[in-house]
């Protein structure tokens, strides 16, 4: 549980960074990322793109709570279930969980966890953010500075 940034109150750890750095190193030597023609080792950059959006994704649930915008559970089971429909995948049973464990390494549940519930609540509140202050940027412009606020701290360097 060694942090290796924080945002406010919410620290990031290095098991969650490697949770993510370590999905995008298998799925770039996927078939899939093959396919892409994006497969190899992921560089400095990826790595340190990863960190940065675990601080984003610090920022977005932040601002969540800020604007008292709720997400629950079933919110985020509905939001997979439209992200399964909307992929035009057959329904051959336990299809979408062997996607996850060879592409990320992930189960259903870190999937929603890492990708589904942030995605949600991002696109949720910038909804909720354009209607109050009538800027279709405003949620993005948010983000940015709350990344950049005197509460955040980066402990990891890439070079």
């Amino acid at each position: 549980h060694f942090p290796v940034a924080r945002l406010g109150s919410d620290w990031i750890t290095y098991d969650e960074y490697l949770a993510q750095s370590d999905a995008q190193a298998r799925y770039m030597t996927g078939k899939e990322a093959q396919s892409l023609g994006l497969s190899g080792t992921p560089t400095n950059e990826m790595r340190q793109a990863v960190y940065e959006q675990l601080i984003r994704v610090a920022a977005i649930e932040d601002l969540a709570r800020k604007y008292a915008f709720e997400v629950t559970p079933l919110d985020v089971d509905r939001a997979f279930d439209d992200l399964v429909s909307q992929a035009g995948t057959s329904t051959q049973p336990g299809e979408i969980q062997a996607y996850l464990r060879d592409n990320f390494g992930w189960d259903e549940k870190e999937f929603k966890a890492y990708i589904v519930r942030p995605a949600f609540i991002k696109n949720g509140l910038a909804e909720k953010r354009q209607k109050d202050t009538g800027k279709a940027d405003a949620l993005e412009t948010e983000i940015n500075e709350r990344v950049k606020a005197d509460d955040v701290r980066r402990w990891m360097k890439f070079n």
